[in-house]
């Protein structure tokens, strides 16, 4: 509550009543008021229609009521922003948060991820943003998410977490790429992907089938791996290169020239 400075140059204090009883048989009294304003502290509630008469002290004693000797204002406490729809789930890109706010735009809003304690992940986004695309996350990883509403005068709320989101783990299918340099001198280098962990063999045979190279005979895992051969002890000419797993077969050729 607001109101003018006493025209009285010899003022010394404010008392106010204020209350919801618009004849006053029932009201709060405030006294000792040295500003031309007062904040309510509590005892209001939303909705509220709150009455009040404010005036003057002179450093005598003497009390000059003010001309408008009724004010009131509705209560309006307003409930912020409140966040709904708040939710993530797994893309081919990432993990998707997405969000909504209701009661207002904030100033801004932060996305956090943790397992444990919550680190900020985007930093600052814009008060109208709805949705954040999180693209630092592991396959087969599991993350939970929060979303932090910064409002206007500073205030902060947390929203969250979400549910656990899993991001699935990559998936492979079975290929043996072109082997490089080809035609080769020297080192020829070889990459193949597995798509399930099993024993994988993979060699180099002459035209003739004669194996003339194990460059793999072991167990791995599902996903990409590489291998390499010297060929500066081999003929020039057309050689294959075949690797064997238990999801399949799969043969290539490649050229050593001298």
């Amino acid at each position: 509550m607001d109101w003018e400075d006493s025209p009285f140059p010899d003022h010394e204090s404010y008392t106010l009543w204020w209350g919801s009883d618009l004849d006053f048989e029932d009201y709060n009294e405030v006294t000792d008021i040295t500003e031309s304003g007062y904040t309510i502290p509590s005892g209001i509630d939303d909705g509220d229609r709150i009455y009040w008469r404010v005036k003057s002290i002179d450093d005598l004693g003497r009390e000059y009521w003010a001309k408008e000797t009724d004010w009131y204002f509705d209560v309006d406490l307003g409930g912020g922003v409140d966040v709904v729809d708040f939710g993530a789930g797994a893309t081919d890109e990432g993990i998707l948060v997405n969000w909504r706010c209701e009661g207002g735009e904030p100033a801004g809003v932060r996305v956090l991820r943790g397992d444990g304690e919550a680190e900020i992940i985007s930093g600052n986004l814009p008060g109208d943003s709805s949705r954040y695309l999180d693209r630092d996350v592991e396959p087969g990883g599991s993350f939970r998410y929060w979303l932090e509403v910064v409002e206007g005068d500073g205030t902060v709320s947390r929203f969250g977490p979400t549910e656990a989101v899993t991001v699935p783990g990559e998936t492979y299918a079975l290929v043996l790429d072109a082997a490089y340099p080809s035609p080769s001198r020297e080192v020829v280098n070889f990459a193949y992907s597995l798509p399930a962990d099993g024993r994988v063999v993979l060699s180099v045979y002459d035209l003739s089938g004669r194996r003339v190279a194990t460059l793999v005979d072991s167990e791995l895992t599902t996903g990409r791996h590489e291998a390499s051969w010297n060929c500066a002890e081999v003929p020039s000419g057309v050689y294959l290169y075949r690797l064997e797993t238990t999801a399949g077969s799969l043969t290539r050729r490649l050229v050593v020239s001298r």
